[in-house]
């Protein structure tokens, strides 16, 4: 009798298990795209949904993570209907993802965060609903994450895109635009972007990410928070000196190939769109980028 009891008790634990596992509550990405299914209209607005959808920044299928989740933040965002604190819930949420980008083995969660603070800074650049020491800790946030990244994985045609870096670039771009930035923030920035131009791990860059880096330069350039000289010596600093071990015989190395290929294209990003764009306030930055380009052995 033992042995059939044991027999029935396990039948029954196996029984309640799978009734258990399927009555499993759906979690919140899939909550989110359920609401979206029933093309309830405003749905995202609300900071509890929000906040649901935002889980799916992380997900491994980039139909989810890019195409659902990002777009359904930049069509929502854009609308300009949603809460000051809707939004300050998401940018905490999302701040928080960024933080802890060093622990996201998969590397998706915090590239899609880092673009979505990029779209609620264009909120406050259009619409300021930030105090100053919101943006200031936006900013901070924003450039320790570019300064940090080491994950400079791009797209995958399994996986999609992750693009740290031009995705921090582009949060770049829409604090450069803000009237109320300030010299310190764009200190901050500027040691970020320049912590990048070369990538680590002897990484060359090969989506893009040289462009998306110089943007944010060219519109900072157009303001007054960065001095002649602050300019002259951020682009002295990316020239190449020869005494320098890291310039020393470049083309004998992946890391010294990778340099040189990382500063031309950054560098020439710069001179190109600053000298086609008849601005006469890009006319130092594109002579100094000239110059760094003539310093690359």
């Amino acid at each position: 009798m033992l042995k059939y009891g044991l027999v029935i008790n396990a039948v029954i634990f196996s029984f309640t298990s799978f009734a258990v596992a399927q009555d499993a509550p759906a979690s919140n990405c899939e909550q989110a795209q359920q609401m979206a299914d029933r093309e309830r209209p405003g749905s995202f607005q609300a900071p509890e949904n929000a906040l649901k959808l935002a889980e799916c920044l992380g997900h491994e299928d980039p139909e989810i993570r890019d195409e659902f989740a990002y777009a359904t933040f930049v069509e929502t965002l854009r609308q300009g209907d949603t809460s000051p604190r809707t939004i300050r819930l998401l940018k905490e949420k999302l701040i928080g993802n960024i933080r802890t980008a060093s622990t996201d083995t998969e590397g998706f969660l915090a590239p899609f965060s880092v673009l979505v603070l990029a779209e609620i800074a264009r909120v406050d650049r259009l619409d300021p609903f930030m105090t100053q020491s919101e943006r200031s800790a936006l900013v901070k946030a924003g450039s320790d994450y570019l300064e940090g990244i080491e994950d400079y994985r791009g797209f995958d045609p399994k996986d999609g895109w992750r693009h740290g870096v031009a995705h921090a670039a582009d949060l770049m771009l829409q604090l450069s635009l803000n009237p109320s930035l300030e010299e310190q923030h764009a200190q901050l920035m500027l040691e970020a972007i320049s912590s990048q131009v070369v990538a680590g791990n002897a990484h060359s860059y090969i989506h893009g990410e040289s462009k998306r880096l110089a943007r944010p330069i060219l519109y900072l350039a157009m303001t007054e928070l960065v001095s002649a000289d602050a300019w002259r010596n951020w682009f002295a600093a990316l020239e190449a000196d020869q005494d320098d071990p890291r310039w020393q015989d470049p083309y004998t190395s992946v890391e010294g190939l990778a340099r040189i290929h990382n500063t031309e294209n950054f560098a020439a990003a710069i001179f190109v769109r600053a000298s086609a764009s008849g601005e006469a306030s890009l006319a130092p930055i594109s002579e100094a980028a000239a110059g760094v380009i003539r310093s690359v052995p």
